[in-house]
């Protein structure tokens, strides 16, 4: 009989850990659904298209490298206040960016985390022939 409460209270733990992951991980989606710039930001609502909202914002909802400050960029993952001063400084000293691939270019941000937001940005008011 003791064999059958040890497996009961095993049981009920591994239910109680499923229950905790799960709410962790709803937590986790819901967070990035409200904070990851162009998710349900800037959604018209005629004809279904995005406006922008804000002055960083572009048409499709992404954030303008060329217009965002730093607190715009460190709402981007894996961008820090040191990451988003990088890449600040590298706009200050080289002029606007070009493209949105050109932040593989930035010293201090790595190209893993650059390559995982830059699906959320975009570069907006530069010709792509000059990049002016």
């Amino acid at each position: 009989m003791a064999g059958g409460a040890g497996r009961d209270k095993g049981a009920a733990a591994g239910r109680e850990r499923l229950a905790v992951i799960a709410i962790a991980a709803a937590a986790v989606l819901l967070a990035l659904a409200f904070f990851i710039p162009g998710r349900g930001e800037g959604r018209a609502a005629a004809r279904g298209e995005p406006v922008p909202d804000y002055a960083w914002q572009a048409a499709g909802g992404r954030l303008d490298l060329n217009a965002a400050g730093a607190k715009e960029l460190e709402a981007l993952p894996g961008v820090g206040p040191v990451r988003a001063r990088a890449i600040l400084e590298y706009r200050e000293r080289f002029g606007p960016f070009e493209s949105e691939y050109e932040l593989l270019a930035v010293p201090g941000l790595p190209a893993a985390v650059a390559l995982e937001f830059i699906d959320f940005v975009c570069v907006e008011g530069t010709d792509e022939n000059t990049g002016s």
